[in-house]
């Protein structure tokens, strides 16, 4: 038997698969993510989701998002923040809104991305999925 889902739906699910088909340890993974003893382990259980700034060595270690493809603009600022591994504050700054503004429009509170901000072509970018 396989020691892992052949297609996973979690993000442990995906992490604990690519290690083991790439024959790694745990220890090899938190070297490399720059990790503390409990991290990766509790990733793999689902016990809890990795911080923003993980997120790009995540996504280059399982040659892709796990996350299901982004539809509504929400989702698409989210993937954009996994992406490049920034913090809700960081994104909203680059973009000359407030942290709720950009909360709202990541949850669907507020769908309608206006483009008179600091960076219109960067929203519009994101918008369009390809940051």
């Amino acid at each position: 038997p396989v020691p892992y889902e052949r297609a996973p739906t979690t993000l442990g699910a995906h992490l604990r698969k690519r290690r083991l088909e790439l024959g790694l340890r745990q220890r090899d993974i938190q070297v490399q993510f720059g990790l503390d003893k409990e991290t990766l382990a509790n990733w793999e259980k689902d016990r809890c989701y990795p911080a923003m700034r993980h997120w790009p060595k995540i996504i280059a270690f399982l040659g892709g998002d796990p996350s299901p493809e982004p539809k509504t603009e929400g989702e698409k600022l989210l993937a954009y923040r996994r992406q490049h591994g920034m913090s809700r504050k960081a994104l909203a700054r680059k973009l000359g809104v407030d942290e709720h503004t950009l909360w709202r429009w990541e949850t669907g509170q507020r769908t309608s991305l206006s483009l008179n901000h600091k960076s219109p072509g960067l929203l519009s970018q994101i918008s369009r999925g390809t940051p």
